[in-house]
């Protein structure tokens, strides 16, 4: 678990980039990492990381997407669903059409 917690505060930490205030908390159901095997597990992460993951996600510049990916991080809020393929370092919005490549 400590694995993945840091796998994901390092991803956080690789992002700052620059949109409106769209994505808000609270997380519903968490994070959950997808294994390569399908096997789901769910991270615990603490309102501060969750607070500066939206800030990353209403910083960063969305394209619209369509087409095939792969991801292995999904999180759920309120109105949308975002994945992250950690291989690409994609943010998928998958209600919206939309994602977010960073470097």
């Amino acid at each position: 678990m400590k694995k993945y917690l840091a796998l994901l505060l390092l991803v956080l930490a690789i992002f700052s980039l620059t949109s409106c205030n769209k994505y808000k908390g609270p997380l519903d159901g968490g994070i959950k990492r997808i294994g390569e095997d399908g096997s789901v597990g769910l991270i615990d992460v603490d309102s501060e990381h969750v607070d500066k993951m939206f800030d990353i996600l209403n910083d960063g510049k969305w394209e619209e997407f369509d087409g095939d990916y792969e991801y292995d991080y999904e999180l759920h809020t309120k109105n949308e669903t975002i994945r992250y393929s950690s291989k690409s370092k994609t943010f998928y919005d998958v209600t919206n059409g939309l994602k977010l490549t960073v470097s």
